[in-house]
């Protein structure tokens, strides 16, 4: 029994071991059916309900179970059968995770799937320029199915537009994605807003090329019940890229995008807002070396928000630079950005004007940095500004530039309902650095001008663009402020300026304009108006004239003004009005004081007057100036600078100044003709009339006087040799001739009066001509000043001298008559009538020095000779008569004759015939000079009788050779040689 036992023990586990190894053999098999072959329909049933649970309807080719990889489909396609339109994903291999927990119990599920090597087309309908379908490649995946119908996709990788694409997300109920519209193959008559955003992909992925090894990684989660429950993370890298806009480098991309479910209905945004209210988006980009056609930077960063109802942007930029000419520019860092609310309601106002309205309703805050901007037209170190746009207004807050060695400050503020715009400004900065971006005419303007230190601007404003750009006269109203210090205005040093301004209406309104540089002191105020082109301008305080010298330009305008010195600047306070840029409208009234200034070398002590200006003439109303500590005195009711014609009038002017001092400041050739007639002491005078302003270089200077001037208290005068000691009469000064009438002087204790004429037109000298009544000259002083100081001639000197021509460079020359008689004479000093002296008192003792009681005589002159025939002088014991000549040399050519006892009382005509014989004897030829006279007896028994009463003479004529005649009394004589 036991060994029976035994033996069905050994057949039992040999048909045990049997059966296994059929079994063993029999699972081979099957294994290598299931893998080489097909599964079986019972088992591939469970596993495609599973998949069709979770909405995944596949077509296959086959099934099979790979002993290391499990279940695995191949070629599988997933996708609306026969719709051209809807997405199809078809992949090599699908690799099943059925759930072994499950299959315990009898079920056999699926929870989980592993994509190989697939590829999903998603055709985009009515494709612009980019392709027909959107393509996924290469697609390797990992799905896990996980409870409330979650899908959980991990380590998702495919290629998209030569990018590598990773992809991973959670998507709860993923069963209903197969009822979404894009994967139903429907059509409409209206596209679907999927194809809509899958044609605008497809546009932009196809302009959009990425090089290198580019990298795109989504990140998604969401309900498949809601679309509006997905969040999406996208991030875009690549070492470079090319786009129809810009090409760029080391590319990084970050966006996020989830919707915001669950907002309140009454808090719907209208307008474009509509469709961007349930997102909530947020992205960021950075990329270097950005170069577009016209603009390029080293590096670019952007980032940008969305949450309804607000957006934000911002981006930063550095090194950049456009460069499209013109014009051109350059940053070194800039950074802007800006924050969007979108309104809750759309408002209602009427639509805005112009490009205004294409502006989306909402509010818009932004604000910007700059450093280093650079461009043809400006340089500025820093900018920043900040603004907001809330409609209708649009405002620039704090608009702030550091340029040109400055700064500037600036806010605006625009309604675009009403067209209108405000603004203010402040600014400490040299224009120069602004001026590429000024009109023409307002850069020569600013050339003009240099400064040490910049000046400082302050102005605020409104402007109405209604009618802009239709009309370019806009309507502006503004007022501000100016001041500078240590400028430079073409070439002349101002030490300060400031000045209050507006403009409005067209119509500039300076206030409180001071200017000061070093002595000159001056405050302006004055309006102008752009339509007209008429200005106003008050303008008071202390000039240095000086001080235009450097602005002078033309030759005449130098010359004149280098004839004047000023010590002192000028006072005045003036109106002016008149039109821009069209000088005869000028026209001034005012005031003006001067002292302590100079015309040609004559100093003036002070001077005030009104003044007039209009049509180029210049009237000096009630002038009074002073000279010499105020002794000399001139005025006038008015004295009238006519720039037209160069010609100065006087009306009742009124002088006690010096002649000559008027003559130089009139002109250099007056001031040389008029030398020769001095005044001692400053006569007073009254002027009427005009004279010329030409200048000394001019021939006509002197042509164009018309000039009255009486003498109304004489002074001492001198001409040539004469003297007086006053003067009286009246000057006509004509064009170039002079004309002296009514002239009362004293002369040499006596009278004369008379006239003269002189002629200033001969290219040397003078012509001059005049006639003269002297009365009771005393002969002393007279023959003092013609001869000798030291002459002992005596007597009173009556007569007429009347000169027809003369010129003053040849006054020996003169031609002309007169007479003269003479009274109570002692004339023997004189030689010509002392040579008979000695004679004489040898007849008698003092008859040669007897005292003539009266002596007369008529006379003409012809080219300087004098000639006459009836010079007689009387005295007790005898008459002694002339005949002959005398030049203005001193040239004597004459005949002498004594006539004893003729004036004796009663019995002179009878003693007269008595004593002709001896009378006959004292008849003389006198030749020789004035000085050095010559006497000859005319009867040779004269010269006989007469030796031993002169044998000094007759022994002289007897040796040969020259003399000299110690008898001269004289000499000093004018015209001696």
């Amino acid at each position: 029994m036991p060994s029976r036992f035994w033996r069905g023990c050994r057949i039992g586990l040999r048909w045990c071991r049997i059966s296994g190894l059929l079994l063993i053999l029999a699972a081979a098999c099957g294994l290598f059916y299931l893998d080489h072959v097909d599964l079986p329909d019972f088992l591939k049933q469970p596993l495609l309900a599973s998949l069709k649970e979770r909405g995944i309807v596949v077509e296959f080719a086959r099934m099979r179970l790979r002993l290391t990889r499990g279940i695995v489909v191949e070629k599988v396609s997933l996708g609306a059968a026969g719709s051209p339109d809807s997405p199809t994903l078809t992949l090599a291999e699908v690799q099943l995770s059925p759930d072994f927990l499950r299959l315990l119990h009898g079920h056999l599920e699926v929870q989980g799937l592993a994509v190989r090597d697939g590829r999903l087309v998603m055709p985009v309908a009515g494709a612009g320029p980019g392709p027909g379908a959107l393509e996924l490649t290469n697609i390797q995946a990992d799905v896990r199915f996980q409870t409330n119908d979650t899908w959980s996709v991990d380590n998702f990788q495919a290629v998209f537009n030569g990018a590598t694409l990773a992809l991973s997300g959670d998507i709860r109920h993923a069963t209903e994605l197969g009822h979404w519209e894009m994967f139903q193959g429907r059509k409409s008559a209206t596209p679907a807003n999927w194809q809509v955003r899958l044609r605008t992909l497809s546009e932009i992925t196809g302009k959009i090329k990425l090089e290198g090894a580019p990298r795109l990684t989504l990140n998604i989660t969401g309900d498949a019940r809601d679309v509006n429950s997905f969040a999406v993370r996208v991030k875009v890298t690549a070492p470079a890229a090319r786009t129809p806009w810009f090409s760029a480098h080391e590319l990084v991309f970050n966006a996020s995008l989830s919707a915001l479910a669950g907002l309140p209905t009454n808090a719907l945004l209208p307008g474009v807002w509509t469709n961007l209210q349930p997102y909530r988006l947020a992205w960021n980009t950075h990329f270097t070396r950005m170069r577009a056609e016209n603009f390029s930077a080293e590096s670019v960063t952007a980032r940008g928000f969305w949450r309804a109802p607000e957006m934000d942007l911002d981006l930063e930029l550095q090194n950049a630079s456009q460069r499209a000419h013109p014009p051109w520019f350059g940053v070194e860092s800039l950074q802007f950005s800006a924050q969007l609310t979108a309104p809750a309601v759309l408002a209602t106002n009427p639509p805005l004007p112009g490009l205004w309205s294409n502006l989306p309703p909402g509010d818009i805050t932004w604000s910007t940095r700059v450093t280093r901007l650079n461009s043809d037209p400006l340089k500025v170190d820093s900018a920043a500004a900040g603004g907001a746009w809330q409609a209708p207004e649009l405002s620039v807050t704090n608009l702030t530039l550091h340029l040109g060695g400055g700064w500037l400050r600036a806010a605006a503020r625009f309604d675009a309902a009403r067209q209108t715009l405000d603004f203010t400004n402040a600014s400490v900065f040299d224009p120069q650095a602004v001026a590429a971006l000024l009109p023409a005419m307002v850069r020569e303007r600013l050339g003009w001008f240099t400064w040490s230190q910049p000046p400082a601007l302050h102005l605020a404003g409104s402007a109405d663009l209604s009618a802009w750009p239709a009309r370019t006269n806009v309507p502006v109203a503004v007022t501000g402020g100016l001041a500078f210090t240590n400028a430079t205005v073409s070439g002349v040093d101002l030490d300060w300026l400031q000045t209050d301004f507006s403009y409005s209406n067209q119509v500039w309104q300076v206030a409180g304009l001071q200017v000061a540089r070093q002595s000159t002191r001056l405050q302006l105020a004055g309006s102008e108006d752009e339509n007209t082109k008429h200005f106003n301008l008050q303008v008071k305080g202390a000039f240095d004239v000086n001080q235009i010298r450097p602005w002078l330009k033309t030759k005449g305008a130098i010359r004149e003004v280098g004839r004047l010195t000023f010590h002192d600047p000028l006072v005045l306070d003036l109106t002016v009005h008149g039109e821009l840029h069209q000088v005869e409208t000028l026209a001034a009234t005012g005031r003006l004081a001067l002292t302590n200034f100079a015309a040609r070398g004559g100093s003036v002590d002070s001077l005030t007057t009104g003044v007039t200006y209009s049509n180029r003439v210049i009237q000096f109303v009630q002038p009074h100036a002073e000279r010499v500590h105020g002794t000399q005195v001139l005025g006038a009711d008015a004295i009238t600078l006519d720039l037209n014609e160069l010609r100065i009038y006087f009306t009742n002017g009124y002088s006690t100044a010096e002649p000559q001092v008027i003559a130089n400041a009139i002109g250099p050739k007056t001031g040389r003709t008029l030398e020769p007639y001095q005044f001692l002491t400053p006569p007073t005078a009254r002027v009427n009339g005009f004279v010329s302003l030409r200048s000394s270089e001019d021939n006509q200077e002197m042509e164009m006087e018309d000039l009255r001037v009486d003498i109304l208290k004489g002074a001492p005068f001198r001409w040539g040799r004469f003297n007086s000691q006053r003067v009286e009469g009246t000057a006509r000064w004509f064009g170039p001739t002079l004309l002296l009438t009514n002239l009362d002087t004293e002369f040499y204790r006596g009278n004369a009066n008379g006239w003269a004429a002189f002629d200033f037109r001969p290219a040397s000298g003078t012509d001059f001509s005049f006639a003269f009544d002297i009365t009771n000259a005393n002969l002393h002083g007279l023959m003092a000043d013609l001869n000798s100081p030291t002459n002992q001639l005596e007597g009173i000197v009556s007569g007429r001298l009347v000169v027809t021509s003369g010129n003053s460079t040849n006054w020996q020359g003169m031609s002309g008559y007169g007479q003269a008689t003479l009274q109570d004479g002692l004339i023997w000093d004189a030689p010509m009538f002392g040579i008979l002296s000695p004679v004489l008192n040898q007849l008698s003792p003092g008859l040669g020095r007897s005292r003539a009681t009266d002596a007369t005589g008529q006379f003409t002159m012809t080219n300087g000779v004098i000639y006459s025939d009836n010079l007689v002088i009387h005295s007790t014991m005898m008459r002694l008569s002339y005949t002959g000549t005398v030049d203005l040399h001193e040239n004597l050519n004459a005949r002498a004759a004594t006539q004893l006892l003729r004036d004796t009382p009663g019995l002179g005509t009878l003693l007269h015939v008595i004593t002709w014989p001896v009378t006959k004897l004292f008849e003389y030829k006198v030749t020789g000079t004035l000085a050095d006279p010559k006497m000859e007896p005319l009867n040779d028994l004269a010269k006989i009788l007469l030796a031993p009463l002169r044998p000094l003479k007759t022994l002289e004529n007897l040796l040969p050779g020259p003399g000299t005649n110690t008898a001269t009394v004289f000499t000093n004589t004018p015209g001696r040689k």
